[in-house]
């Protein structure tokens, strides 16, 4: 798990470290602050920083090795879906430049709390879908459904029930 923290005005996210190391000694002068830890821990409370944590990868998420996920550009109404494993994938699963595995770029991925979807909200979902990568798995009854956004990337991750 990694913690971070993101400015609410401006939506920049960091570490207590790189916080730290952003406060000038102009800045903390002018707001009256001692130090970059009191200023850190004045905006952190005041709500202006706030808290946020995140998984490496979504096995660290879902506590599964496999599922699928969809992924929609916010501007775009194409939503396209990696079925696949991705136990040691480091950040979201994509497809290969060649499409024959699954490789991760090394985001860090909120850490959300899932809400269980239904075969309903299941087929809504996967309808219109272009499946990228898949091995052929049956349409899941159940799953565990886990939603945020990477930039402008709005993701949905379906931990099916009865996958492992």
């Amino acid at each position: 798990m990694i913690t971070k923290y993101m400015h609410k005005e401006t939506g920049s996210v960091d570490d207590m470290d790189g916080w730290l190391s952003a406060y000038s000694a102009e800045e903390l002068e002018e707001r009256g602050f001692a130090s970059a830890q009191a200023a850190f821990e004045h905006d952190t409370a005041a709500g202006m920083l706030v808290k946020q944590e995140f998984c490496d990868d979504l096995q660290e998420l879902t506590g599964q090795e496999s599922g699928i996920v969809l992924y929609k550009e916010r501007d775009s109404d194409r939503v396209e879906a990696i079925v696949c494993n991705w136990s040691g994938v480091d950040g979201l699963p994509r497809v290969s430049p060649l499409g024959d595995s699954i490789i991760g770029l090394g985001e860090s991925i909120p850490k959300v709390e899932g809400h269980e979807a239904d075969w309903e909200e299941i087929d809504a979902l996967m309808r219109g879908a272009w499946i990228g990568y898949s091995h052929g798995e049956q349409m899941p009854n159940n799953a565990m459904r886990f939603d945020f956004n990477i930039g402008a990337l709005e993701v949905t991750v379906l931990a099916p029930d009865d996958w492992a």
